[in-house]
């Protein structure tokens, strides 16, 4: 599990918990604004419940970085382009991941019908 992931869902366990709600499952997916793999939400959770705490904000999601990158927006200087491709790259490896258990799901779904 990426170590963002982690600390989004650790920072929606703290929200959850500021707003006097349970924390479970369906109220995390439901308070973010990505999709999580199920794996990634429970551990994180019993984490929390651990007492683990996320250590720093959470990056922002796809969408939101996907908006800051418009176009019209394209880096001229090298260290942003440098910044821009590492980011692209992390979101690459994140939906390459996502791919990889969408995978196994069907597959197993495949095996049980």
């Amino acid at each position: 599990m990426k170590h963002s992931t982690h600390q989004h869902i650790l920072q929606i366990c703290a929200q959850l918990e500021a707003s006097a709600l349970p924390i479970s499952v369906g109220l995390v997916k439901a308070k973010s604004t990505s999709t999580l793999p199920l794996p990634a939400i429970i551990k994180s959770i019993n984490a929390y419940k651990g007492g683990e705490r996320a250590s720093e904000p959470a990056k922002h999601t796809l969408k939101e970085q996907r908006s800051a990158t418009e176009i019209s927006t394209v880096p001229t200087d090298l260290d942003s382009l440098v910044k821009m491709v590492l980011q692209q790259q992390e979101n690459i490896t994140e939906l390459q991941e996502q791919v990889i258990q969408l995978q196994k799901a069907l597959q197993n779904a495949s095996k049980t019908n």
